[in-house]
């Protein structure tokens, strides 16, 4: 739901939202509420920091 979201802000282009939710993604699944195996600290930390790059690419693109 999360990536069906940013990827529906972004064809929209509200990139501020694509980030928000982005950033939201990183944080659910830096815990493990998403893409993880169990809850815990940087139990999925790749996915996480994927989600950040998505953040920062949103915030920086051309169309703000």
């Amino acid at each position: 739901m999360i990536l069906g979201a940013i990827a529906a802000f972004i064809i929209d282009k509200k990139f501020e939202w694509a980030a928000l939710f982005a950033a939201a993604g990183a944080v659910l699944s830096f815990f493990g509420f998403i893409h993880g195996t169990s809850l815990g600290v940087a139990n999925s930390a790749p996915v996480a920091l994927g989600y950040l790059i998505v953040a920062r690419s949103a915030m920086r693109s051309p169309g703000r």
